[in-house]
């Protein structure tokens, strides 16, 4: 473990004070921010103000903050854009071709993970990962580059992670390239001003061991100073077809936030695990009533298709409660064989429901269904099915939740599911490939960004499009 020396500058993100400023919203990747003027009387009069094309795919999310938006694309650039759509800055973070060893049908990968955008030292900068296994802090006033920390060498090792800004540090996961092949992984604790590495959780505890590594987001709990993440697989070093028996694969973990030690850990029993069955979801901080007293709960739906709520005082005894958002027909139809559980969760506060994504297999057709689920008890208290599959996660804003589901973006009421707006991006000619991570490239893999009356989705396909009302709310 690299010592580590806690810095005093900047301050805990938390839902509420920097809003749309980081990847979810909030360094508890809740989903859910204020300021919106986006409402269930005008959600449906939204139509298209803008497009920007970009040259290659984009799968991060829009990252709205002081009049800019600050997003990457595939080509390793990372852009700013003012809110009429016209370009103010774009940065080259570098790119990392597939693995030469990798059988898989992969795309050359640029930037692939969301910025987070705050003040720190007087001046307002930019932090991603960039395409070639580093961490960037860029000046969010031109793009230029203030420091860039090489995590991990590509092509095998990706900075997939957004990543979290607390008490001046910078934390952020290295995965592989689509385990193409496993490595061992790392989580790290970088300064924010300087870009050194302050600590280093290198996550596996068995020397026999491939993995596993951190491809979703942290959240952070400065109430007592933890940082949550999810793991991915790991396999048996001289055996790469078998799984290992590493306690910290699968499983999320609470890490020392200073440190970056492991306080507590729960991992999906053997019984529930699938042969996928990494975390691709980040971890949710919430809170729900267990026993009758208000509980702090981390919840994150694995591949297997299943949503864990876990006490984050006690992660180690096991869920409270979980959520089946995978039925079985899905779990085995082929139509679903591409699709997985990945999207990150949303909750709008303490009593409000927590909602989920899932899949479910209609007809012939592998569809998108959409929970909202009882933070006590994870009962749904409304579900729908939507068209597509839904990878990235839920937004939520007072009223409303988004999502990218496939080629589509939806935007219903967060108090019946009743879908008020639906976009439907067209096909083009270069859909037809599914070379990227076997899926379409129109699909919207990161989530909307709502921010005042604005709703932002970025494309496969490269199209980053804003979406306002047409008229005034009645």
């Amino acid at each position: 473990m690299v010592a580590a020396v806690l810095l005093t500058s900047g301050s805990p993100s938390t839902a509420g004070t920097i809003p749309l400023a980081t990847y979810h919203a909030n360094n508890a990747r809740t989903g859910y921010s204020t300021g919106s003027s986006l409402t269930t009387a005008n959600a449906s009069n939204l139509s298209q103000k803008w497009r920007i094309a970009a040259s290659a795919p984009i799968s991060d999310q829009p990252i709205v903050d002081n009049g800019m938006i600050y997003w990457g694309d595939w080509n390793g650039r990372m852009h700013a854009t003012n809110l009429s759509g016209k370009s103010r800055w774009s940065t080259s973070l570098g790119t990392a071709s597939k693995p030469a060893s990798c059988p898989f049908r992969l795309a050359r990968q640029g930037i692939v993970s969301s910025a987070t955008v705050g003040v720190l030292n007087g001046q307002r900068v930019v932090w991603v990962g960039g395409g070639a296994g580093q961490l960037v802090a860029l000046k969010a006033s031109s793009g230029k580059i203030l420091w860039s920390t090489r995590l991990g060498t590509p092509p095998k090792y990706v900075t997939w992670t957004s990543p979290a800004l607390y008490h001046g540090s910078i934390y952020e996961g290295v995965a592989s390239f689509d385990d193409c092949p496993v490595i061992n992984g790392s989580f790290d604790r970088v300064n924010a001003a300087t870009g050194a590495i302050q600590a280093v959780n290198h996550l596996s505890e068995s020397p026999r061991c491939i993995g596993p590594s951190v491809w979703s987001s942290p959240a952070i709990d400065p109430t007592d100073n933890s940082v949550y993440v999810s793991t991915s697989n790991a396999i048996v070093r001289s055996h790469p077809s078998q799984t290992c028996e590493s306690s910290d694969q699968e499983a999320i973990l609470k890490l020392d936030a200073t440190t970056l030690a492991v306080r507590s850990v729960w991992q999906v029993p053997e019984s529930e695990q699938v042969g996928d069955s990494d975390f691709g979801a980040s971890p949710m901080l919430f809170t729900g009533t267990i026993g009758g007293k208000s509980t702090p709960l981390v919840g994150a739906e694995n591949k297997n298709g299943i949503y864990y709520a876990l006490n984050r005082d006690d992660l180690a005894a096991g869920p409270v409660w979980s959520y089946v958002a995978e039925d079985h027909a899905s779990a085995t139809n082929p139509a679903c064989l591409d699709a997985n559980t990945i999207s990150s969760s949303a909750w709008a506060g303490p009593g409000a429901p927590v909602i989920v994504a899932g899949l479910s297999v209609h007809g012939s057709s592998c569809i998108a269904t959409l929970a909202a689920l009882n933070p006590d008890t994870g009962q749904p208290e409304w579900q729908v099915a939507l068209q597509g599959e839904i990878v990235g996660p839920v937004t939520e804003v007072p009223g409303l939740v988004a999502v990218g589901a496939g080629q589509h973006v939806d935007v219903l009421s967060s108090s019946n599911g009743t879908i008020l707006f639906s976009y439907t991006e067209p096909r083009s000619t270069r859909s037809k490939s599914r070379a990227i991570y076997g899926a379409p490239v129109d699909y919207f893999w990161g989530p909307p960004t709502i921010a005042g009356r604005t709703l932002y989705a970025a494309n496969q396909d490269g199209n980053l499009r804003a979406f306002s009302p047409s008229s005034p709310a009645p």
